[in-house]
């Protein structure tokens, strides 16, 4: 049964010691798991890739490799601070951060010289060390931060300007200049957050989303009334020209920073992508797993003072930027016509279910353990008949379970796979479960939470539950019990320290009804 930037380009430092390639230095026998760098002081990424007979090449896709691990450290810190933080500036400016950073595509990092390289002979494939200083990143940082805000301070004295000339076009292009500016100001404060500066996020950040709604309000925008409206402005707000005929890809928006999205994101989705097909510019709806993407329509959305509020970004893959920024606010009357649902049924129980999810997500194991589906791991949604795929990728060998959280305020959580070995052979490398599993009701917000450890996994305690009918066997204890005892499980090893080495990731996926 079926059943988720920093923006612009930083100058970056990284450092790497040629004298630390001493016998000692243990990050290649352990697959990037230790290294001799202070976590203190330094992050790391470590990167490995398969023999393509072509020596150089090989050496290449390692160090991409590493830099994207590293990459992906630093993004889900940033997600994990944005969910967590609290603020003094304002519910609705708060939840406008918290839609910026949820928009955002990929952390660019950029400017890395050196790393350090090991060929595996025995396996004849390449792995490389990338090393960022967290000092220096943090002065590099700084000085971006400066050139963000004198941007912002000159976009406000532009749109005032506009705004004193009665040119709401100008002004209204303005504005959304000022959301990447904002985005990248967001980021740049999130990132040097997580990496130990003491944080300004609510002072600075408060002060300009403030800025830019007192702005806003001065814009008299035609006002959104139906389905069509919404499509024409989202789309309208963005030059497409400089695009034609690339690859895009568009994803349904997404609750705040969760991976939760609702019906009428996933309609307005494919009435998007329809939109941009049928365009003059003739886009390419893609897929995000797709080769040759260029670019991702990101969303978010949040509960404004009496509807919604809905964020979009555009982002450049290749040039590895944020192009633009555009929120519309969907006001009562169009709310209340809307058939769909903008939220799950069950938002409650998945908000409180995802924060379990990620309560491991600032101790984070020296396992590089990930898991998709065939739509991707960001606004993934199925509907009624659809097939779901899993895929999963490791750097150490071991053992994966799945428990899979079904829709429902009941929450019944169904062990779908237990003790799936990865074999050395697969390291580093997709690998495909080979199950698939219908959707089938319930609907609604639900997870995949994956479980790696190097040793097996104690067999899961179940019950038997009736499902629509069907029996299945459900998780039998308290959940969060459950989380306690797995996370913190004393598993023996002959080689390591096994209960150091899990790992867990999750999948938020919506499901629902074929829309008619």
């Amino acid at each position: 049964m079926a059943r988720r930037t920093l923006i612009g380009t930083l100058a970056i430092l990284f450092i790497v010691s040629a004298a630390g390639l001493a016998a000692q230095d243990t990050w290649y026998n352990s697959l990037g798991a230790t290294t001799n760098y202070d976590s203190n002081r330094y992050l790391t990424g470590f990167g490995i890739s398969s023999e393509t007979g072509n020596s150089a090449e090989s050496l290449e896709n390692a160090k991409k490799t590493a830099l994207a691990d590293l990459a992906s450290k630093i993004k889900v810190k940033v997600d994990s601070k944005a969910r967590m933080t609290t603020s003094d500036f304002g519910k609705e400016n708060f939840s406008s951060y918290q839609s910026d950073i949820s928009s955002t595509v990929n952390i660019d990092l950029s400017g890395i010289e050196k790393y350090e390289t090991q060929y595996d002979q025995k396996a004849k494939r390449w792995m490389a060390l990338c090393v960022l200083d967290k000092s220096k990143m943090r002065q590099s940082l700084s000085i971006v931060r400066q050139e963000n805000v004198a941007k912002l301070e000159s976009l406000l004295a532009e749109a005032r300007d506009w705004a004193g000339k009665n040119q709401l076009d100008l002004l209204s292009r303005t504005l959304d200049n000022m959301g990447v500016a904002l985005t990248e100001l967001s980021i740049n404060l999130s990132v040097d957050a997580v990496l130990g500066t003491p944080g300004e996020i609510d002072g600075i950040l408060g002060e300009y989303y403030r800025k830019q709604d007192e702005v806003k309000a001065l814009v008299r925008s035609k006002e959104i009334l139906t389905d069509a409206d919404l499509v024409a402005d989202i789309l309208g707000a963005f030059d497409w020209t400089p695009w034609q005929g690339a690859k895009i890809a568009v994803l349904p928006a997404l609750y705040k920073t969760t991976e939760i999205t609702g019906a009428f994101f996933f309609s307005l989705k494919g009435k998007l992508e329809d939109a941009l097909a049928l365009s003059a510019d003739k886009l390419v709806p893609s897929s995000q797993t797709e080769p040759d993407l260029v670019l991702v329509l990101k969303g978010s959305y949040y509960e404004s003072k009496d509807g919604w509020r809905l964020v979009y970004k555009l982002n450049d893959l290749t040039g590895k930027k944020l192009i633009g920024s555009h929120d519309v606010d969907l006001g009562p009357r169009f709310v209340k016509t809307q058939k769909l649902a903008f939220v799950p049924p069950n938002l409650q129980f998945a908000a409180a279910d995802h924060d379990r999810f990620v309560a491991v997500i600032d101790q984070p194991t020296a396992t590089d353990f990930r898991a998709w589906t065939e739509k991707g791991s960001e606004g993934v949604v199925y509907t009624k008949g659809e097939i779901a795929r899993f895929y999963i990728q490791s750097n150490r060998p071991g053992y994966v379970s799945l428990i899979y959280h079904l829709a429902g305020d009941q929450r019944l959580r169904v062990p779908l796979i237990q003790n799936w070995r990865i074999d050395p052979s697969q390291l580093m490398q997709p690998i495909k479960i080979d199950m698939d599993f219908e959707v089938t009701p319930p609907f609604g917000s639900e997870t995949a939470q994956f479980f790696f450890s190097p040793d097996l996994i104690p067999q899961y305690m179940v019950k038997q539950a009736l499902i629509d009918g069907t029996s299945y066997d459900v998780l039998a204890e308290d959940y969060d019990q459950f989380l306690v005892r797995t996370r913190g499980l004393k598993a023996k090893s002959t080689t390591t320290n096994a209960s150091s080495l899990q790992a867990e990731c999750s999948l938020s996926i919506t499901t629902m009804d074929k829309l008619k």
